[in-house]
């Protein structure tokens, strides 16, 4: 007995085992599916691209500028006419600035937008685990009413032949209407889940057959998700250029407060004579650039202040995580072989009251304990899921 025990017990492991790998192949198949199909992601990477396009076309050289002059002179002195095409320019320096910051600035969008797609996975992720819990407690209500609707035609079949009070009738009516009521509302909260994914999915179906229990998902220790964080999460490597595209701005503006320059060509007719010449001018930035620096020097601030937030918050939801998930853990432990697979509780207690070893009141009040005691087993396997997986996004 011992053995048929053993070999049952792995081969129940070996099931659960299989789902969960069923289960997260499953995950990462319809958060790939709706990544592609998001339109929300899809509008953002446009306006990423937009973005990046603009920054980039900020450092060009200012367009040349042609000039045409006509002269009618009296009597007989004739006309006279030039035309002249000159080209202006900032210091040197300043456009390698500007391609730097450039190059930082569309490494941050480029960065967020793969922190975005992350997050719309991570949303994906939690809303299949909250499908999967509503579809354990439409389970559990789905049971609690076939066996209420066996009592019910027990009870009405005694009451027509006057072997149950109307007490007992009504009490029955009342617990399987509320019994019916939990149904439908489990089932409603399944299918608004369901609808939700399909419009992540920019309105097309998504299969969620496969979709039967959580991922496997392993649980590692603080250090391991804090180097997840600083190697992995795109949205504080993008703070980070924000940063280096700030520094690089201020110093480009910096640079603007030397000198422009002009150079151009001129040809000029005059009583029938030609002559060629070049022009050259220079731009004192006396008053353009007045406050630029100080403004650039304050976003530089802004964005070295906005790194050190978001880090702190990072590591404030990793700690946070964490505790939740070995404090579910715990928690978890105090339920352990109360609610396995082969859980049978429902039938024992259908069992007790037809052979009539459990009065019908004890009944109804250990039917409702059950509801409510399995219930928070599922919530509180359903948070535990949820912190694992928020630990895990970076996986």
């Amino acid at each position: 007995m011992k053995r048929i025990s053993a070999l049952t017990t792995a081969f129940a492991l070996a099931l659960t085992s299989m789902a969960s790998g069923l289960a997260t192949d499953a995950f990462r198949q319809i958060a790939d599916g709706i990544i592609a199909n998001n339109p929300a992601l899809a509008a953002r990477k446009a306006s990423s691209d937009s973005e990046i396009l603009q920054m980039q076309a900020e450092n060009n050289l200012s367009d040349p500028e042609v000039e045409f002059e006509h002269q009618w002179g009296q009597d007989q002195i004739g006309n006279k006419w030039s035309i002249s095409i000159s080209q202006s320019f900032d210091w040197p320096g300043l456009y390698h600035r500007r391609s730097l910051a450039a190059k930082a600035g569309k490494r941050a969008f480029t960065q967020l937008y793969q922190a975005e797609e992350i997050e719309l996975r991570q949303r994906v992720t939690e809303t299949l685990i909250d499908y999967v819990t509503a579809i354990h407690k439409l389970k559990l209500s789905e049971e609690v009413k076939v066996n209420l609707d066996s009592i019910y035609d027990y009870i009405s079949r005694v009451y027509e032949n006057g072997g149950a009070t109307i007490i007992d009738y009504r009490k029955i009516c009342l617990e399987r209407s509320e019994a019916i009521t939990r149904f439908e509302d489990a089932r409603l909260a399944v299918d608004n889940l369901r609808y939700e994914l399909i419009a992540l999915n920019g309105g097309e179906y998504v299969d969620l057959s496969q979709v039967t229990d959580y991922p496997a998902m392993s649980l590692n220790d603080e250090d391991y998700y804090a180097a997840k964080i600083k190697d992995c999460d795109p949205r504080l490597a993008a703070a980070a250029s924000n940063v280096e595209t700030a520094r690089l701005t201020a110093s480009a503006e910096r640079l603007r407060s030397l000198p422009g320059f002009s150079l151009g060509y001129i040809h000029n007719v005059e009583i029938g004579e030609h002559f060629n010449g070049i022009t050259a001018g220079i731009t004192l930035p006396f008053f353009s650039n007045r406050k630029k620096v100080a403004a650039a020097n304050a976003d530089f601030l802004s964005a070295q202040y906005s790194l050190d937030e978001y880090t702190f918050e990072a590591q404030r939801r990793l700690h946070a995580d964490y505790a939740a998930v070995k404090n579910y853990q715990r928690r978890m432990k105090a339920y352990d072989n109360m609610f396995s697979d082969n859980d049978n509780y429902l039938e024992l207690l259908h069992k007790s009251l037809m052979g009539g070893q459990l009065p019908f009141t004890i009944y109804l009040y250990e039917i409702n304990y059950y509801i409510e005691a399995k219930t928070s087993y599922i919530d509180l396997v359903h948070n535990y899921t949820l912190s694992l997986a928020s630990l895990n996004r970076f996986e």
